[in-house]
């Protein structure tokens, strides 16, 4: 177990240096990565060995709780993507391409595992792929989003208050039901896996809960109380001790060079009441928070008071 914490820092190492390289240089790399990880994922797959797969839509931790499960040294094969649907990677392989961008390994990884997952679900006896997925505020998404993909030169964030005007005119205007990152678990984690999230309770005390269906074990971890829920949650997931879970921030997709623009954003954007009605009376956040804790993140956005 240690060799394998020992290898899999290695990996984190190596990933995080490329993630800074050029395109040819990141997609080069890739390709040896990824000859590695067909073999690998061929032989798990053969030997009907189960999957331990961190699996969701981008800017929700998914990168500290996947390195930080890494650090734990599980018996099971890890991996981290955010598509399980081997036509849906392939397109934005196609498009990575086309651009001359970076193709991410993710993409190549979670074209492999839709195979093995199709391979896995067609197994009369099969244990349990272990899936694990984060949910998280929709506003805090998406500021957290656009800072991630700021242009170098962009006007909009060039200063504090012309940032904050951007947001205020966006959340002003836009509609938040039709956000992709609202709508995932319906267009897309049911669409890959087939399961059904919102057939499940989930536990808005703890901030986590256990779903148990089609061969998956499902491990929905909710960000507002990540520290807590990822040691609670993956203890009782792994039927392990929950000494062996603490969780270590980490994010190798990160705009450093507006850190601080975004944490005042955080501090001093409100937007209209009514545009938070809209968000927080979502499907997503009516199932994953309770209405006391939507009343606090109304009451910490909306810029008109009750």
């Amino acid at each position: 177990m240690k060799t394998n914490v020992y290898f899999k820092q290695i990996e984190l190492t190596i990933t995080r240096a490329l993630n800074g390289s050029s395109s040819t240089l990141y997609n080069v790399a890739r390709w040896a990565r990824c000859f590695i990880d067909k073999r690998l994922i061929d032989r798990h797959s053969t030997c009907n060995k189960p999957f331990t797969v961190i699996y969701q839509q981008g800017r929700v931790a998914s990168t500290s709780v996947y390195e930080s499960l890494c650090n734990v040294g599980l018996c099971n094969p890890i991996y981290h993507v955010h598509t399980l649907s081997a036509t849906n990677a392939q397109k934005q392989i196609d498009a990575a391409k086309a651009s001359k961008q970076k193709a991410f390994r993710h993409l190549y990884v979670g074209k492999m595992l839709s195979a093995a997952l199709v391979t896995h679900k067609a197994q009369h006896e099969a244990l349990p792929w272990k899936v694990i997925s984060i949910v998280r505020d929709p506003l805090a998404i998406m500021i957290s989003l656009h800072f991630l993909n700021i242009k170098a030169d962009s006007n909009a964030f060039s200063s504090d208050a012309k940032a904050l005007a951007h947001f205020e005119s966006m959340f002003s205007q836009d509609d938040p039901t039709n956000w992709a990152i609202c709508t995932w678990f319906d267009n897309v984690f049911l669409d890959e896996l087939g399961v059904d999230v919102y057939q499940h309770p989930f536990n808005t005390e703890k901030g986590f809960s256990i779903i148990k269906e089609d061969k998956l074990d499902i491990l929905i971890l909710r960000f507002d109380d990540l520290n807590q829920a990822f040691k609670n949650g993956c203890a009782e997931f792994f039927a392990a001790s929950e000494k062996l879970f603490n969780l270590k921030h980490a994010n190798v997709h990160k705009n450093t060079q507006y850190d601080e623009r975004l944490s005042y954003i955080k501090k001093n954007l409100k937007v209209p009441r009514d545009f938070c009605n809209k968000v927080y009376s979502t499907k997503l956040m009516k199932h994953f928070y309770s209405p006391a804790q939507i009343e606090a993140l109304t009451a910490k956005w909306a810029k008109d008071k009750l």
